[in-house]
C-alpha cells in the first residue's frame, strides 16, 4: 500500500508519496487526518504517522486493544480513530485509550467544537452527535430508514453534512436541519471515504 499526492483538480502529483518498507510495511490505508504537523493514516490494524514536511520516517502510534482500523478524523486535542464497534482517542503525546463503545461505527467528524460519526450497520445507518468528553451515549439524527449503510462523513463550513452511502451506492447532503436529506450523486461503485479542499 501507499499514499499518494494529488494536485487541486485530481491530477496525480506524486503517486507514492508515503510508502512502506520491509520492515515497517503499509498494507490498506483508511482514514487519514491532519494533526500538529503530522499525517495519522490508519493502516487496518494500526495507527501510523509521518510529518507532513516528509522530515522522518514512519511512525507507529500504539494504540493498545485496537483492530480493524477504518476512519480517522481530529479536533485540536486528539485524533479519533474509528475501530471494530468503537472509537479510540490519541493526544498529542501519543497517549492513547478508547473513548467509546459505538456498533458499526465509521466515518468519524469534528467541526466547531462538536464530534460527529456515521455508523454503517445495515439495520441502523445513522449519522450522530457525539459527547466530546465521552460520557454521554450518542444521538443518532434518526435518518436511518433514509441509508443502506454510510462510509465516510464531511461538513461544510455552513454545517451541512455530506455523506457517502456505500452500499446504496449514493452520495447525500444532510440540511444543518439535520432532516433534509438530498441526493448529490447515485450508481456510484462503493464509495467510502471522501474529503473537502476548502482552499
Amino acid at each position: 500500500g501507499f499514499i499518494s499526492t494529488l494536485a487541486p483538480g485530481g491530477k496525480v502529483r506524486e503517486y507514492k508519496t508515503i510508502q512502506g518498507t520491509p520492515e515497517l510495511p503499509i498494507h490498506g490505508v483508511a482514514g487519514m487526518c491532519f494533526f500538529k504537523g503530522y499525517l495519522y493514516f490508519n493502516d487496518r490494524n494500526g495507527l501510523k504517522r509521518r510529518r507532513l514536511d516528509g522530515g522522518s520516517a514512519i511512525e507507529v502510534v500504539p494504540v493498545p486493544g485496537s483492530k480493524s482500523f477504518n476512519d480517522a478524523g481530529c479536533d485540536d486535542k486528539y485524533v479519533y480513530v474509528t475501530g471494530s464497534d468503537c472509537i479510540y482517542r490519541v493526544d498529542a503525546d501519543g497517549n492513547s485509550n478508547k473513548f467509546m463503545d459505538m456498533k458499526g461505527v465509521n466515518g468519524i467528524k469534528s467541526w466547531n467544537g462538536k464530534l460527529f460519526a456515521v455508523t454503517t450497520n445495515k439495520d441502523k445507518s445513522d449519522l450522530y452527535e457525539l459527547d466530546p468528553a465521552g460520557k454521554e451515549a450518542p444521538k443518532a439524527f434518526g435518518l436511518a430508514p433514509k441509508f443502506a449503510g454510510i462510509d465516510g462523513i464531511e461538513i461544510l463550513p455552513d454545517g451541512t453534512f455530506l455523506i457517502t452511502d456505500c452500499h446504496g451506492h449514493k452520495v447525500y447532503s444532510v440540511a444543518p436541519d439535520r432532516k433534509t436529506v438530498k441526493l448529490l450523486a447515485e450508481g456510484l461503485e462503493y464509495p467510502a471515504d471522501l474529503g473537502v479542499d476548502f482552499t
